[in-house]
């Protein structure tokens, strides 16, 4: 057997590293610590009192092992790791391991790989999902991993000026001597940040702000030697909000966020979305082509009786309790909506009364559920979640209404009929199609049929009565004759 000079020098130091450290042996076989021990099977090793300071165990199976007396493991490195009793951990890591399954783990790992791969990535999912506790472990995760994370809450922000000023803030405050070297001195710094750039228009003068100072940040960042993530919470908002001011303006904006994107590939972004943008040009698709789109799903059954689990554990339930299999089917059923907004308001809305358990909680019923999903529904917990619907204009109400009428949704073609019947006259396929996409894409509404004519359906029983027990408002809008 003949080996290459480079073959012969390592199985040479492997033969004389037998007594070496799992991290000795893992340099000797040229394997990145950062890369190649991601969702490995590590079941039984004993690490001994290695440093680990650079290995990423995300995804692992660590059953058995014993990693004791390692020094360096971080616990962003182990998102996701599969472990058992007989695990040994480091003092320092032991009471932060994650038990409950219902962290997103999977998610974490699968977004945090696309990032450190060099892919910018969009959350979509309909609001009240938790995208925002999910992107703040994001940010957590990565900072943990060694990059820079810029945040941007974009509910609120109306123009791209306030975007722009918003990313300023944001370099300044992380690293003021660096960024103010790169932008000249302070005070040029400062009044660009605060002249009228509401003065300016025009797609030039659009290009002209983020030129002049955004691009004077993102040079700044591209200078630093940590990697950098931008995450922009309710990115949709303010997109929604400069169509609303200017047609037009939104496409332009995302067409310039690609431009910067491409000239700083350095940075990553992390956006959130309530469902896909509803703008539909081949150009504004094609300024998002780079993004990889990551939809966020409700939590499973199993997930959601985690979070309740945790939510009582935590004593953010005002009482105590337990939910047998039956009385948790009823609430999962009822709520539809299996997201931390609905169960955290179910937790504090259960009342216990059945027998008591040695662990000092209280059994909740099936009644007490029942009570209190009434409870929900009349303590207009929904209202914003209905108020963003009533908004959203006549055709996507009537469409909403004539689906919550049956439990069971209604058939398309019955919903046309009943558009036609309460508008006066029939919609045209177009405008029908795109409000039921939006609704689907914001979580309103389900195809109840894999097969067969489509129905659609309200997932959420909450939702569904809180609408429909709104007669006033229904009234005043003339869609009772839906009901």
């Amino acid at each position: 057997m003949n080996f290459e000079p480079e073959g012969l020098r390592r199985a040479q130091a492997v033969l004389a590293a037998r007594e070496a450290d799992f991290a000795t042996l893992a340099r000797i076989a040229n394997l990145d610590p950062t890369r190649h021990f991601r969702q490995a099977n590590l079941r039984n090793i004993d690490f001994g009192s290695d440093d680990l300071t650079h290995f990423d165990f995300s995804g692992s199976d660590l059953s058995g092992a014993d990693l004791s007396r390692t020094r360096g493991l971080n616990i962003s490195r182990l998102l996701g790791v599969q472990s058992d009793s007989r695990t040994r951990w480091p003092p320092a890591i032991k009471d932060r391991i994650h038990k409950n399954i219902f962290d997103r783990a999977a998610e974490r790992i699968e977004i945090v790989n696309l990032v450190q791969s060099g892919t910018s990535v969009v959350v979509r999912a309909f609001r009240r999902a938790g995208k925002s506790w999910l992107l703040h472990k994001l940010g957590d995760d990565l900072r943990d991993l060694g990059w820079t994370v810029l945040w941007v809450d974009a509910q609120g922000l109306e123009t791209e000026e306030d975007f722009v000023r918003n990313i300023v803030r944001n370099v300044i405050e992380y690293s003021p001597p660096i960024s103010r070297t790169t932008l000249d001195s302070s005070r040029h710094f400062d009044g660009l940040l605060f002249s009228k750039l509401g003065e300016y228009a025009d797609r030039r003068d659009l290009d002209r702000k983020l030129n002049s100072l955004g691009d004077l940040c993102f040079k700044a960042l591209s200078g630093w030697s940590r990697r950098t993530t931008i995450i922009v919470d309710e990115f949709q908002w303010l997109v929604d909000a400069l169509e609303r001011r200017n047609p037009g303006a939104a496409e332009r904006f995302l067409i310039e966020l690609r431009r910067i994107r491409m000239e700083y590939p350095k940075i990553r972004w992390i956006l959130s979305e309530n469902g896909e943008l509803e703008f539909r040009s081949p150009s504004a698709q094609a300024a998002m082509v780079d993004i990889n789109v990551f939809p966020l799903e409700p939590f499973t059954r199993a997930e959601a009786r985690s979070f309740m689990d945790f939510l009582v554990s935590a004593g953010e339930a005002p009482q105590s309790f337990a939910l047998d299999n039956k009385a948790f089917a009823l609430l999962a059923d009822e709520v539809g909506w299996l997201t931390p907004f609905c169960l955290r308001i179910a937790a504090r809305e259960i009342h216990p009364s059945g027998s008591k358990r040695r662990d000092g909680r209280r059994l909740a019923t099936e009644g007490d559920v029942r009570a209190a999903v009434d409870r929900m529904v009349e303590m207009h917990y929904f209202d914003s979640l209905v108020g963003e619907l009533n908004a959203r204009g006549d055709l996507s109400t009537l469409i909403f209404t004539g689906c919550a009428v049956d439990p069971k949704g209604a058939e398309l073609a019955i919903l046309k009929e009943r558009l036609r019947d309460a508008a006066g006259q029939e919609p045209s396929e177009e405008s029908v199609q795109r409000s039921l996409e939006w609704l689907v894409d914001a979580g309103y509404l389900v195809n109840a049929e894999s097969h067969g004519p489509a129905r659609y359906r309200v997932p959420s029983s909450l939702i569904r009565r809180a609408w429909l027990n709104s007669s006033q408002r229904l009234e005043a809008r003339g869609l009772q004759t839906l009901i």
